[in-house]
């Protein structure tokens, strides 16, 4: 397993440190999984307590063959700076939202990872960010969440078949 030091949005107001844990001795494009975090400020492993359950996921899926990237919540690296700025909006897509969408867009870019193979692992809210990402964005393969609401995706405006697996 290699892991790469990156940041998310390097050039915007709130760049975050992230990795990208990619399997070992790659000789193709592989798939890649974007990790989407909960409600809350989290680092990048989400951790709470001992468990660091994106860190696990990721070194887990690495061995799999499948690459990953997470990356610290932008509330968690930039809060202070985001609630002091007077003309800040502050809502979902600000705090989550984008920040998925441009680790999307990473890892898109990268030669050693299958474009058409990209996929959304989100926790809590990050699962149901997860769908919605998932019926905006057709380069996102199938979304996963874990602990998620199970929400209605139609709603979403999902159009299809879905493509969601949500795990209680």
């Amino acid at each position: 397993m290699e892991i790469e030091k990156i940041i998310i949005g390097e050039n915007t107001k709130y760049p975050l440190n992230g990795l990208l844990t990619l399997p070992e001795n790659i000789t193709e494009p592989v798939p890649a999984v974007v990790f989407v975090h909960g409600s809350g400020s989290s680092n990048m492993d989400e951790k709470v307590g001992q468990l660091t359950p994106f860190k696990d996921l990721a070194e887990g899926l690495a061995n799999k063959g499948i690459a990953s990237i997470r990356y610290d919540k932008r509330s968690f690296a930039h809060g202070l700076k985001m609630v002091r700025d007077k003309s800040a909006i502050i809502t979902v897509k600000e705090e989550t939202i984008d920040d998925a969408i441009l680790a999307t867009e990473l890892l898109k870019k990268d030669s050693r990872i299958d474009s058409h193979n990209i996929f959304i692992i989100g926790h809590s809210m990050g699962g149901v960010i997860a769908a919605y990402l998932a019926t905006k964005y057709r380069q996102i393969k199938k979304e996963f969440g874990a602990s998620a609401s199970v929400t209605n995706r139609k709603r979403l405006g999902a159009k299809g078949t879905p493509n969601s697996i949500f795990m209680i």
